[in-house]
């Protein structure tokens, strides 16, 4: 018997074990279908049996399925070359399960509420495209950011006007968050590169770091306004921005999931990234009250944190007819993160005064602005029974709000010079709110 620690040869371990030969071939294919693919290279070298069993295609259809996430082979192909193929394209990718996952949930997402913007996703870049993009740059992509591009190259921004990153609605504004093919992603600062547009700003967007830069690691994901950094006379300046996630891979899986979660408000295609708290819903008078809230870094300033919130007001079918009502009156109370607190009363919602009956939903956007990175609201409404005239108080329950926290980069005077040259490559989108249809109300009332 060896000691144990002492390494044994293949075919001393063979002699030892029996057992293992004398299995069926059905058993040992079984049994190496657990191993990984290097394992089973390392196995077909112990013996010619072991060896023809682990040419058995059954087991490189398991490895094609399980590190890269194919279910069919092409023709002529076995799925042993299949799997060979895919390791000389993919198999540097350790995250490849995981980004592919994310891009799998997105697309089924897509296809199932957004058709067109699926249509507008662009197909994957090759090694050499991704090569000969990053030429252009002084540094080399991070590895899950060039991954996500070899699968799908960002969308086509020119044929329609939603981002595939999300939409914000409020009064006359809409805005939308393109993810830019890699042609179009422009050098942002020193070592990072800019890879979102949105239509409100030529250079406010999402940015990945490259290189480590100041506080940023590489491959942190990080937001940018557009209008804080465009003062060209500085010759050295602060410029804010909000950091997103700490990885690529982080940052779109996150995404994903919440698309497939369903988290998202979606209008004629546009997804409105509105959040809401699973407690905050209250019935009152057979109308249940659920408010949405959404921070909006693109509208943010410092010590002016921007939210949009969304009220949706329903009153189930089978609710007596007998209290139909009218909404007459709002009353908020907004309390900051410092604790202070400031009341708002008005009439109606954004200007209009709607009627609850058995089975009708009704729902508005409106903003308000925190100089904390925390608030909260609540509130209630009082409506009119459309029979008895007696009042009706409707409670609104508490949402929370949460800003990003604000951080500020250092930007000397050649890396401002190489920012302000960027924004040539943004998709020249300024939409309006007629490009929401119909159905939808949006307002400032509570700013």
């Amino acid at each position: 018997m060896t000691q144990p620690g002492v390494a044994q040869h293949p075919d001393e371990f063979l002699m030892e074990q029996p057992r293992v030969l004398q299995l069926p071939d059905e058993s040992l294919i079984s049994i190496m279908r657990y191993l990984h693919y290097k394992d089973i290279i390392s196995v077909s070298h112990l013996c010619h049996r072991f060896h023809e069993l682990c040419m058995d295609d059954s087991l490189w259809k398991w490895q094609c399925q399980h590190y890269f996430m194919e279910d069919s082979c092409p023709d002529g192909l076995s799925w042993r070359e299949h799997f060979v193929n895919w390791f000389r394209d993919f198999g540097k990718y350790k995250n490849y399960v995981a980004i592919k996952t994310a891009w799998n949930q997105i697309e089924a997402f897509l296809k199932e509420n957004c058709s067109r913007l699926h249509h507008c996703l662009n197909v994957g870049l090759s090694e050499e495209d991704i090569d000969k993009e990053e030429e252009r740059f002084t540094f080399q992509l991070p590895e899950d950011f060039r991954l996500s591009y070899r699968i799908h190259n960002g969308q086509d921004h020119t044929r329609l006007g939603r981002g595939l990153l999300g939409s914000v609605t409020i009064h006359t504004l809409l805005e939308t968050e393109f993810l830019l093919p890699l042609q179009h992603c422009g050098e942002f600062i020193k070592g990072s590169l800019r890879f979102s547009v949105n239509t409100t700003g030529e250079r406010s967007g999402q940015a990945i770091a490259c290189t480590n830069y100041q506080q940023l690691k590489r491959g942190t994901v990080f937001y940018v306004q557009d209008g804080l950094y465009s003062y060209e006379e500085q010759r050295q300046m602060s410029i804010p921005y909000y950091e997103m996630d700490v990885s690529f891979k982080d940052w779109l899986c996150s995404y994903a999931e919440e698309l497939t979660q369903k988290q998202y408000f979606l209008q004629d295609e546009h997804i409105f990234r509105f959040c809401h708290e699973p407690s905050s819903v209250v019935t009152s008078h057979g109308i249940t009250v659920k408010p949405t809230s959404m921070f909006v870094p693109a509208l943010s300033r410092p010590n002016t944190n921007f939210f949009i919130y969304r009220i949706i007001m329903e009153m189930a079918p089978d609710v007596p007819s007998s209290l139909s009502c009218r909404l007459v009156t709002r009353h908020w109370v907004i309390t900051n993160g410092d604790g202070s607190t400031e009341t708002v009363n008005g009439e109606g919602v954004v200007g209009e005064f709607p009627v609850m009956k058995p089975g009708s939903k009704y729902f508005w956007i409106s903003c308000t602005t925190f100089n904390t990175l925390h608030g909260t609201m609540h509130g209630h409404f009082m409506f009119r029974n459309l029979t008895t005239g007696e009042a009706m108080r409707v409670e609104c329950p508490p949402f929370h709000m949460t800003a990003m926290q604000l951080k500020e980069l250092t930007v000397t005077a050649s890396d401002m010079d190489t920012l302000l040259q960027q924004g040539d490559h943004s998709p020249a989108y300024h939409l309006h709110s007629a490009d929401m249809g119909e159905g939808d109300s949006v307002s400032d009332e509570d700013s």
